[in-house]
């Protein structure tokens, strides 16, 4: 049966022809994986950018293995720099007695509302749930997050479970339910 587009390749190998087909694929999503973490639309773009070129360059290598995961941590460690340059050049614009410069960002105005929502209540996760959920969000297991990101795999269950029940409580006053979405193949092994 052949895969559909929409779907991400089998976790075994890339299941990408080529770089091209990896790229058109996954730079949304690795758009919106990083918006997770709180990112504006462009800091999120500018990250998904310079984790493409890091897939790019090395795409010999992780055609085999799983550039998806590359991406995603490369973009993650983008963005984490970015913020450090932005609060060391907001720390340095107050010393010079400048005002702080706001942070309107009109993508944010743009987006609906249960989108809004959602970013809202994951920017009140501590960090390590809201990269547990993030990576979940973008349909990896937990034992590939622990991979990626070096923890083990019982320290990932344990953030993503902390991390769905804050968001049902951040959530419940609006009524809003935690969609399948969130919720991983794993989660229903564990009942």
């Amino acid at each position: 049966m052949p895969q559909d587009k929409r779907e991400p390749p089998p976790e075994t190998g890339s299941g990408f022809r080529d770089f091209d087909e990896f790229f058109r694929l996954d730079y949304t999503r690795v758009i919106h994986f990083v918006r997770r973490f709180g990112a504006t639309w462009q800091e999120a773009e500018d990250a998904a950018q310079e984790a493409m070129a890091a897939v790019y360059k090395r795409w010999n290598v992780l055609s085999d293995e799983n550039p998806r995961g590359y991406a995603r941590t490369v973009a993650e460690h983008a963005y984490a720099r970015s913020r450090v340059k932005q609060r060391r050049e907001r720390e340095s614009f107050l010393v010079a007695g400048w005002p702080n410069p706001n942070s309107f960002d009109l993508d944010d105005v743009m987006f609906r509302k249960d989108t809004r929502l959602t970013l809202w209540a994951l920017s009140r996760l501590p960090i390590e749930q809201r990269r547990v959920f993030a990576w979940a969000m973008d349909g990896f297991s937990h034992k590939q997050i622990a991979e990626f990101l070096g923890k083990p795999e019982a320290t990932v269950r344990s953030n993503y479970r902390h991390a769905r029940n804050k968001l049902a409580e951040l959530l419940a006053p609006y009524k809003t339910k935690i969609s399948s979405a969130g919720r991983r193949p794993d989660d229903e092994q564990k009942r």
